[in-house]
């Protein structure tokens, strides 16, 4: 049996980790364990886990009452990802928070990582902390990778340079600058574009945050539902971002053969 983490109230809190779900069981496991080992190798520090689940219609809140019996659980109407995000937002009392995607995880190391810098920052001051994105296959092995671009504006305007879930956020930030329901996929870089010039940046490498491309995951279902595929064409700054990704040379002639890491299960 897997060592359970004892995740404690908003209010005694130092971070907060967001997980939204709705008929999440095929990955939400994985999901948590993930944070529960980053968790127990972090140590010493407040983490509380909270979970707005969508009234799902399968095993998703057994499955996480089973494995992480202290996080505390949120029945919210389905009403979208950036409303429920919202939500999610409104209830956290620690001063910083992160999201971790049901059908994502992170490195064990991730946390540690993190508060290495976040022990060292003014609490006067807004942060965002964004680390290396890992891409992850159905089985959590990594496809390619992607280390924190250094941040440009101009670039960010036309592509994410933040990674939305790979990061840490002073939630006073996040309280400050709600998700825009109505933008679909868009309120992920509109409310990045909104928060990082009341912020300061700061690229932590060695945090990796895993990022699940399976058609089996909700994330990948979405994009295709609001076709993905549009949001790929090739500009000056996607190309800037390529740049800090891995096995690239690989991921070219896969493509030249009508292949896609993006069609793997």
């Amino acid at each position: 049996m897997m060592m359970q983490s004892n995740f404690i109230s908003l209010e005694n809190a130092d971070l907060t980790i967001i997980t939204l779900t709705y008929n999440s069981s095929k990955y939400i496991q994985k999901c948590i364990s993930s944070i529960i080992k980053a968790c127990n190798n972090l140590g010493g520090n407040k983490i509380c886990h909270i979970v707005i689940d969508g009234k799902s219609q399968d095993n998703t809140v057994e499955l996480i009452k089973d494995i992480s019996p202290y996080s505390l659980i949120f029945y919210r109407e389905a009403k979208g990802i950036y409303d429920a995000l919202n939500y999610a937002v409104s209830l956290v009392k620690s001063p910083y928070l992160m999201y971790v995607h049901a059908d994502d995880e992170i490195d064990k190391c991730f946390l540690v990582e993190m508060f290495q810098k976040l022990i060292h920052l003014n609490q006067n001051q807004n942060y965002i902390l964004y680390g290396t994105v890992d891409f992850i296959n159905g089985k959590s092995e990594i496809l390619f990778s992607r280390k924190p671009p250094f941040f440009i504006s101009h670039f960010n305007n036309k592509t994410s340079i933040i990674f939305h879930p790979n990061a840490i956020y002073s939630t006073a930030l996040e309280k400050a600058y709600p998700y825009n329901i109505d933008k679909g996929l868009r309120a992920d870089q509109d409310h990045i574009i909104g928060i990082v010039a009341n912020a300061k940046l700061i690229r932590v490498v060695s945090a990796n945050y895993q990022f699940r491309m399976s058609n089996a995951s909700s994330t990948m279902k979405n994009l295709s539902a609001c076709g993905g595929k549009k949001m790929s064409r090739l500009s000056l700054a996607t190309i800037y971002v390529r740049l800090f990704e891995t096995k690239l040379i690989k991921r070219f002639f896969m493509k030249l053969k009508g292949q896609s890491y993006w069609s793997i299960q």
